[in-house]
């Protein structure tokens, strides 16, 4: 972030995935301490429940737009579907849930179990390591060794076992990966580890 100042190079932060708690913190930045220039929200900003994203960015990234289109006599972005009512009605409804359900808090409670869980399932034979913060995360395995297995065929083949255990997980190249609904709970968190402990037996034997 020193380095991209020094420079005047802008900082876009894609917070899709990570925005509205998922690490712990309502963004991804500030669990890390980022500052970007912009930011890019969908997905959880409604839940899904109705599409809808939205970019967010500091007066040093909105001034050359807002002149530009002071020009141009029309806002100098794409918007054939922005603005909607509906839409943005819903994100703030899911917004507010969010706050009067406390689901960042309930993700920072968890969050200690999620990665105890995590960090135990990396001991297993076919596990290489792992990484996580607050409730996503992801197991990086072992690449495949059967003879002709193609780069992800570990992922792949596990992500299916974890399927037939009732577990829907994303492999993503030799990675599973992990992201928890906000409002899991203990007995989910530890229900779907033990799941996925079993589709990595099933793998391995």
């Amino acid at each position: 972030q020193a380095v991209l100042r020094r420079y005047d190079v802008l900082l876009v932060a894609d917070e899709v995935i990570c925005g509205f708690g998922r690490t712990g913190a309502m963004f991804g930045c500030e669990t890390f301490g980022i500052e970007p220039d912009v930011m890019v929200l969908s997905k959880q900003i409604s839940s899904s429940y109705m599409p809808l994203s939205a970019i967010l960015m500091n007066a040093n990234f909105y001034e050359p737009i807002a002149d530009e289109s002071a020009r141009l006599g029309v806002l100098g972005h794409g918007y054939t579907a922005s603005g909607h009512p509906v839409a943005t009605a819903v994100g703030l409804e899911n917004i507010w849930i969010i706050e009067e359900r406390d689901l960042v808090g309930n993700c920072r409670r968890l969050s200690p179990l999620f990665l105890e869980r995590l960090v135990g399932l990396a001991e297993h034979p076919l596990v290489k390591t792992w990484r996580g913060v607050g409730l996503i995360g992801a197991l990086e395995l072992k690449p495949a060794t059967a003879p002709g297995a193609k780069p992800g065929a570990a992922g792949a083949a596990i992500q299916a076992a974890a399927l037939e255990q009732g577990v829907i997980a994303r492999a993503i190249g030799g990675s599973l990966c992990f992201c928890l609904t906000l409002i899991i709970t203990a007995e989910q968190i530890r229900a779907m580890f033990d799941a996925v402990s079993r589709a990595l037996d099933t793998i391995a034997a």
